[in-house]
C-alpha cells in the first residue's frame, strides 16, 4: 500500500512541475493539493496510523513519530499561502518532501 501511495505522491509531483511550465494555476492548486494528500498518505501508513479526516491531516501528520528530516519545516513552508513563495520554490520544497518521504 506504501508504494502505491509513494508512486501517487510522485504522479502529483511530476504534475505539479507540469502546471508550473504551464503556468496553469488551476492544474497547479490540483496537483499540490493531491501532492500534500498522497505525501501524507504514505506517511501515515509508515507510521502505522490509520489516514484521520482532512480536518485533522495538518495537526495528526506532524505529530508523527516517524518523519523526514526537515519535514515540519518543508511541509509548513509548502503550504504557506502562494503570494510568499513563488510556485518554483514550492516545486523544489515538494522534491524535498518526496525525497524525504521515498528514503524513510
Amino acid at each position: 500500500m506504501r508504494s502505491f501511495y509513494q508512486s501517487t505522491m510522485d504522479h502529483y509531483l511530476a504534475d505539479l512541475g507540469a502546471a508550473i511550465v504551464r503556468d496553469d494555476p488551476f492544474h497547479y492548486m490540483i496537483s499540490a493539493a493531491s501532492f500534500v494528500k498522497f505525501a501524507c498518505s504514505a506517511l501515515f501508513m509508515e507510521n502505522g496510523q490509520f489516514e484521520p479526516s482532512h480536518r485533522g491531516f495538518l495537526s495528526r501528520v506532524l505529530e508523527l513519530k516517524t518523519l523526514p528530516d526537515g519535514f515540519s519545516g518543508y511541509f509548513e513552508s509548502f503550504l504557506r499561502p502562494d503570494s510568499e513563495l513563488p510556485p518554483s520554490r514550492k516545486y523544489e520544497i515538494a522534491k524535498l518532501i518526496a525525497k524525504g518521504v521515498v528514503l524513510l
